[in-house]
């Protein structure tokens, strides 16, 4: 990520004392800058938190008066759809072409001659493929794609009209009879691969089989025992954290003392060290809350909130 330290006065904007390009203020301490290259994650030093944000732009009190700006590229005016590869799918007296195409932004398109159903995509899906499978009431149709260099699935039922099941991109993924098993691969301390098995049954998915295997688990310094627990409770191994407890001390009572969290905040944003870490509330304007954590020969024994 890169960083960069704003300064907005007298109507003009620098970025790291240089002249920012393409600039824009809500007030006087409050920039965004967009430059040749898309918008980048951005640091500014504000006053007061802003009511609302620009459109597109969230924001992320990291504390101490320091505010993490990102913002995605504004979306392109709605065209004519421009084809990247199509698929037909024959299901007893119904055909399904399928679509992947780019309007502004990308988008999956599954029709028949009555029904239509579309959803955004990530990124450009090609190889798309489609297979059906006959369920109580109407059929399962199956899409798979390339999504650059991982895996993109859909499932839909159809029986009079298209119902959305599932929807992801992953590492890697396949069917196996009616369920997927969707596999991830994350990074961090951990270098954690995480396999979610999903079962189809009464019109929708539900978790079969959730299971972890690490490149990295092993003994580690205290300094990096918070990040590796922290990381566990994101990737849902509950399990792999509790082991990293005292005894006594469950993880799903440290949840309860953190809240709902989604990212651990990078080394570089923490007000102190060692043993204190921010977490990322999943909240409309983010705020990374930090946490002192009492490590002692690669257990933790406490976790309790830095005021």
């Amino acid at each position: 990520m890169s960083v960069f330290y704003f300064d907005a006065k007298d109507g003009f904007v620098t970025v790291n004392g240089a002249l920012a390009e393409k600039c824009y203020c809500t007030d006087r301490a409050f920039a965004l800058a967009c430059f040749r290259d898309g918008f980048e994650p951005v640091f500014a030093k504000i006053c007061v938190p802003p009511a609302s944000a620009p459109l597109g732009t969230r924001i992320c009190d990291l504390g101490g008066g320091i505010y993490l700006l990102s913002s995605d590229p504004l979306p392109a005016p709605c065209t004519e759809p421009q084809i990247i590869c199509q698929t037909v799918c024959r299901t007893e007296n119904v055909s399904h072409l399928v679509t992947s195409c780019k309007r502004g932004g990308y988008y999956l398109i599954a029709e028949t001659d009555c029904e239509i159903h579309e959803f955004p995509c990530p990124c450009a899906l090609t190889d798309v493929k489609v297979v059906s499978a006959r369920v109580a009431g109407g059929q399962l149709i199956k899409i798979t794609a390339k999504a650059e260099k991982r895996k993109f699935a859909s499932v839909l039922f159809y029986g009079d009209d298209y119902v959305p099941l599932f929807s992801g991109v992953y590492d890697d993924l396949y069917f196996e009879g009616a369920d997927i098993v969707c596999i991830e691969k994350k990074g961090g301390c951990n270098c954690c691969e995480r396999t979610l098995r999903l079962c189809y049954s009464d019109g929708r998915f539900s978790e079969k089989e959730l299971s972890f295997s690490y490149a990295h688990d092993h003994l580690y310094v205290d300094e990096l025992v918070p990040y590796v627990f922290l990381e566990k409770l994101i990737f849902k191994d509950i399990e792999g954290a509790e082991n990293m407890l005292r005894r006594g001390l469950r993880a799903k009572s440290v949840l309860g003392t953190m809240g709902d969290f989604d990212s651990v905040a990078d080394f570089e944003f923490l007000p102190y060290r060692p043993f204190v870490v921010g977490v990322y509330e999943k909240t409309a304007f983010c705020k990374v809350r930090y946490f002192r954590f009492d490590v002692r020969d690669g257990v933790i024994c406490d976790v309790y909130p830095v005021l």
